[in-house]
């Protein structure tokens, strides 16, 4: 059966089309309905395992094994967090995951009856308070329900704004950061359907509808934004186009850490397997000999069976064992949880479990995705049959070994499709597909698993399999982020904003039809109001001068909107002076550099440890054991492939797309004006001698091997970068480079042309890379006339900066030598190896830097440095 059929047999079957005429439980209007996306549809899905309280040893632990830098517990949370929920919602769909999806380890909960230190709850009407609700605890132990023991606020709804409740959270200064919002409000018969909700944060005001007949007593995800001290609180108003009430409970700011507390109940069971009945054998313990235990994890890590908790859902659902077993809770909770909402008014259309399994083989072959289903019990309590989960196991899974196939791999191996009765295919009242999508413990699977890319093509595959199971085969495809970003300058504080449409070379349907354009100003975050445009440029006139100005871009099609493109940025002042060009040069994301030798294999972390999409929440330290005959002994020696903790509960930052943002403070602090562009649009560039000088940061831009034998894209020195920077050259416009593999990418790739232009016009060669582990460098005695100081960058591993994530980890700096008449300005403090270079002959003036400027994480630091450079480059400055 091919894949239309089967979509339109699926169509024919379900009867899916009955929950899409239903409100939605949260919905952001500005964004648009997608009747041909997932506008309507409620998806459940959930990621793997997640760190437990194991009783018989009386510890917390991981389900499974740790390897390859992974864990399977959460080496799958970038497919489902960072990748399918906002595809999904792009879509139109509501996404619940009964697992924390917030990074952030600071929780403030604000409540009527009991907040976080410093929360306030401001009352605006005649709210009343009524019995049941939430009660603050900070640690929770058996059978106790913070959606229990409080309060919840009502009022009558009204057509116009009568009252309203503001929670402010008591975010610090030195907490600023981004946090998810998570609302909750009291079930009564008279709740009405469209209750506004208004989130106040560094960005601007973002609004939100809810269902408030949908189950309230537990967290409700709204989005996650950027809060500072002024600019942190959650508005509920009174306003209603129905007759009834407007309930309001707790509002949560972050996911923070783990509020559970273990000991070993009077009886523990054994772990049971997810397909087997669910009778295990135990023994009795004393509860008393034992400590109460948290993680002391943030709780993104923990399992489901504790946010299930922590979220107010009854322990009939989470705790099916009663206590005696959190592994067989673990898993039999999730679809026990999708049932409860079911009941209780949220229309689960489907759910999907995402898993990756065991398993080797004694090369370089590929174990695979297997599909699981499972027709037990016979029907749905809807009537439909369960064959419906077999029919979109078999689409979804069809779908993703196809676009691997096309994209990374095309010996990608297509597994089983089997109907059995694991507890994660078979409970969920809603068709189910229980995915295992490669192999975590094959070292040829997770060359793949790691790396972003590939996530981004499985979750996209993924989220084209739900959309067709769900509205037949010929559906619109959302596109993909628009390319080729620039900002020109144009007349006052006008700038052009230009891109071009990103073609999907599988899906014919996923080009855009119009664009949104979204900005932010300074450090703030992104305002959620867009300008819409259906060309592909815009002018814009920017507010104000002498402020700094962000941009990203988003294709929409009627299946929904893409991704955003990277984020440019701009300031200008008002003065004729010409504006400098910063390019971002750095587009790579990739995994870290592997090796197979036969009897020793693994990842090379050491040598190039990857660059992940943006925060990487699932690495969890570095591979220890490399010899590939080593046996699984147990979970703590899992023998090939084993791994360490170095990383564990921190997230890894990588390739955040905001660069040329980052670099502009320092060119705003200085009063220098500054546009900037992709690297794609700047070897197109015709108009270069409208700059003043051009900044390129090349950050970890490196060659790495593609999937499917030709190199990728991610070259320092392209045919087309070289010739823009010999354009530059020709018209004496001054140019500043910055990277870690500047040097050592042309050398690796043998490229005679890059190594012979770096030579005679950049004026410097590459020496080796490895030049420090310290971050440390220092200007030499030749640089005088034009630099001095010392800077550090991040560089040693597991820094409080790079802890922190305020910047790329650059574990492999370049020394580089000048040539011609080039200068040493830097050296390495650890290596005494050289750092960067300064020609200035016959016109030119180039600086050449072994380590990325936006690796530099000291305010000060970056100033000084960059206001010596512009002297350097001809810019005064008033004394």
């Amino acid at each position: 059966m091919n894949k239309k059929s089967i979509a339109l047999l699926a169509a024919l079957l379900s009867v899916a089309t009955a929950n899409a005429q239903q409100t939605q439980l949260v919905k952001e209007p500005i964004k648009g309905d997608f009747p041909l996306g997932l506008s309507g549809k409620h998806i459940a899905m959930w990621h793997s395992h997640g760190f437990y309280y194991e009783s018989k040893l009386d510890r917390w632990e991981w389900q499974r094994a740790r390897c390859f830098s992974n864990v399977e517990d959460i080496g799958n949370m970038p497919y489902v967090v960072k990748y399918l929920d906002p595809m999904l919602k792009n879509a139109g769909a509501v996404v619940l995951i009964p697992r924390e999806r917030d990074f952030q380890k600071q929780k403030f909960i604000v409540d009527n009856d009991l907040s976080t230190k410093g929360g306030i709850v401001q009352k605006k009407g005649s709210w009343e308070t009524t019995k049941g609700g939430y009660k603050h605890k900070t640690i929770l132990r058996p059978n106790e329900n913070p959606f229990k023991g409080g309060t919840h606020l009502e009022i009558k709804s009204s057509a116009k704004e009568t009252a309203t409740l503001t929670y402010k959270a008591p975010v610090a200064s030195s907490k600023k950061g981004d946090y998810a919002v998570y609302v909750s409000w009291g079930n009564t018969p008279n709740n009405v359907s469209d209750v506004t909700y208004k989130v106040y944060h560094t960005g601007g005001v973002s609004e939100f509808v809810v269902n408030q007949k949908m189950y309230g007593a537990t967290w409700q995800y709204l989005g996650t934004f950027s809060f500072d001290s002024a600019h942190a609180s959650v508005v509920v108003s009174n306003k209603s186009h129905e007759k009834g009430v407007v309930t309001s409970d707790a509002v949560r700011f972050g996911g923070g850490m783990g509020m559970v507390a273990r000991r070993p109940s009077a009886f523990v069971t054994n772990n049971a397997k997810s397909s087997s009945n669910g009778e295990t054998q135990g023994h009795k313990l004393s509860p008393e000999d034992y400590d109460w235990k948290t993680s002391g994890v943030p709780s993104y890590l923990e399992a489901s069976r504790y946010y299930l908790q922590a979220a107010g859902i009854p322990d009939s659902v989470y705790s099916r064992t009663k206590y005696q077993n959190d592994y067989n809770d673990d898993y039999q909770s999730r679809p026990h949880w999708a049932n409860f909402l079911k009941k209780n008014n949220v229309p689960i259309d489907l759910t999907l479990a995402f898993h990756t399994d065991a398993g080797t083989t004694p090369n370089d072959s590929i174990v695979g995705t297997l599909a699981i289903y499972s027709t037990k019990n016979g029907n749905f309590t809807d009537g439909r049959g369960r064959q419906l989960s077999g029919i979109m196991s078999n689409l979804i899974q069809t779908q993703i070994c196809h676009d691997i196939q096309m994209l990374h791999n095309s010996k990608w191996t297509k597994r089983a499709l089997r109907d059995a009765s694991y507890s994660e295919a078979s409970v969920a009242d809603a068709p189910t597909l229980l995915l295992e999508l490669l192999s975590h413990q094959n070292l040829a699977d997770m060359t793949y698993g790691l790396d972003p890319r590939f996530r981004f093509t499985v979750a996209r595959a993924i989220y084209k399999g739900i959309v067709r199971y769900l509205n037949g085969a010929e559906t619109p495809i959302q596109p993909l982020a628009p390319n080729t970003l620039a900002i020109e300058k144009k007349g006052g504080k006008t700038i052009r904003l230009s891109w071009k449409n990103t073609e999907d070379p599988l899906e014919p349907t996923a080009n855009a039809a119009r664009y949104r354009i979204y900005m932010r100003t300074d450090d703030n975050g992104f305002s959620p109001k867009f300008k819409e445009v259906t060309g592909e440029s815009a002018e814009i006139e920017l507010p104000e001068w002498g402020r700094r100005y962000s941009f990203k871009v988003t294709g929409v099609n009627d299946g929904g909107e893409s991704f955003p493109t990277e984020q440019l940025s701009a300031c200008l002042f008002n003065n004729s002076k010409k504006p400098a060009l910063i390019v971002n040069g750095f587009t790579r994301i990739s995994a870290p550099k592997s090796f197979d030798l036969g009897e020793k294999a693994g990842f090379e972390w050491w040598e190039d440890e990857g660059v992940a999409d943006g925060m990487e929440p699932a690495f969890l330290g570095y591979q220890q054991n490399f010899n590939r005959n080593e046996p699984w002994l147990d979970d703590d020696n899992t023998g090939w492939g084993s791994t360490g903790v170095e990383w564990w509960g921190n997230t890894v930052h990588g390739n955040t797309h905001d660069f040329t943002h980052v670099q502009g403070k320092a060119y705003q602090k200085w009063g220098v004006s500054y546009v900037s562009a992709s690297r794609k649009a700047f070897e197109k560039y015709p108009k270069l001698d409208a700059y003043r000088f051009v900044d390129v940061l090349f950050g970890e831009q490196r060659t790495v091997k593609n999937f499917r034998e030709e190199r990728d894209t991610f070259a320092v020195f392209t045919p087309g970068m070289i010739s823009a920077l010999r354009n530059a050259l020709d018209k004496d416009i001054p140019i500043v480079l910055s990277g870690a593999y500047i040097g050592t990418d042309m050398v690796e790739q043998k490229d005679s042309v890059a190594i012979k232009f770096a030579a005679e016009k950049l004026g410097f060669r590459w020496m080796t890379n490895h030049a420090s582990t310290t971050g440390s460098v220092y200007s030499t005695d030749n640089a005088k006339p034009y630099i001095r100081g010392i800077w550090n960058f991040n560089c040693a591993t597991l820094s409080p900066e790079v802890l922190n994530g305020s910047s790329v980890r650059i574990e492999s700096p370049d020394a580089i030598e000048p040539t011609q008449k080039a200068i040493r300005i830097m050296r390495y403090h650890d290596t005494q190896t050289s750092a960067g270079t300064l020609l200035k002959s016959n016109g030119n003036k180039v600086v050449v830097l072994g380590f990325p400027l936006e690796a530099i994480p000291s305010t000060n630091q970056k100033n000084a440095l960059m206001k010596q450079l512009f002297t350097f480059f001809g810019v005064e400055f008033k004394k």
